[in-house]
């Protein structure tokens, strides 16, 4: 055989060798990433993680690095999902809503189950804010309403419900405004009849003076009652008694002599007496 022959037998040979020896490292390559594949899907990622780290040092792939992260995210998921339960269990719930927000959506296996909890949680809340609020806590309810927006912002049920605590705070306040304006009222009425009838008590038995340019002397305590006669500013009427019509006039059943010493028995309002206009 010559050495021609024998040089390209040599480098087929070589060439056979590299391709033998690539091809059985692409194989257990190949392998060793189904395997780490196969961890990871029975939740094993710590293993899994730990393969892909090892391909990954000898030879960068972003296809086994992307795995790797996802690998990475999984475990991060499965991990506060459990941290989330157990703060359920204590009654917890801020903590386990902080945990189950950082469940993955790729976590396909716990991320509905986390919003179910979350659901749970979230009824368990407004209930316990509606409680506090109808309790007249209504500061500790928004609190706690407030507290809950910060942590599951976009929740539509923690929107309305703190709109309607809003409304009906603000309906209570004006509520509350519209009665003490009314017991102010009824104070103030109380006050005037006290005061009239202290008024009416004094004045019974007494010599007043019509200070009114006239007084009507009526035949009854009524302004719709005849008149029996006009009494002129200055005039003297003794008060026999009294009757309180309203907080504003009180009437009094007075003798009046006239100028010509006729006497006159009749009803005459105590604001004539009491000069108002």
């Amino acid at each position: 055989m010559d050495k021609k022959k024998i040089a390209i037998i040599a480098v087929v040979s070589f060439v056979v060798l590299i391709v033998g020896v690539f091809g059985f490292g692409v194989i257990q390559r190949m392998k060793t990433v189904e395997q780490a594949n196969a961890l990871v899907s029975m939740e094993k990622y710590k293993d899994g993680i730990a393969m892909y780290e090892k391909l990954l040092s000898k030879n960068y792939d972003k296809a086994v690095a992307d795995r790797r992260d996802r690998a990475i995210e999984l475990m991060e998921s499965k991990a506060n999902y459990e941290k989330a339960l157990e703060f359920c269990e204590k009654e917890d719930y801020k903590k386990a809503i902080a945990c189950f927000l950082k469940v993955s959506k790729n976590d396909k296996k716990r991320y509905s189950e986390t919003s179910e909890q979350m659901n749970a949680i979230e009824e368990q809340i407004i209930a316990q804010i509606k409680d506090e609020f109808e309790y007249g806590d209504d500061v500790y309810a928004m609190d706690m309403l407030n507290d809950y927006l910060k942590a599951v912002p976009n929740s539509t049920a923690a929107k309305n419900l703190k709109d309607d605590l809003r409304f009906a705070k603000e309906e209570e306040k004006a509520k509350q405004e519209q009665e003490f304006a009314e017991a102010e009222r009824q104070a103030a009425e109380e006050e005037k009849a006290s005061e009239a009838s202290y008024t009416a008590y004094n004045v019974s038995g007494t010599y007043q003076t019509i200070i009114a340019k006239n007084a009507n002397l009526r035949v009854a305590p009524k302004l719709d009652a005849a008149v029996i006669t006009t009494v002129p500013q200055g005039s003297e009427c003794y008060v026999y008694e009294t009757k309180i019509e309203t907080a504003e006039r009180i009437w009094c059943q007075v003798e009046y002599m006239d100028d010509y010493g006729e006497y006159y028995v009749g009803w005459v309002s105590y604001n004539t007496m009491n000069y108002k206009y």
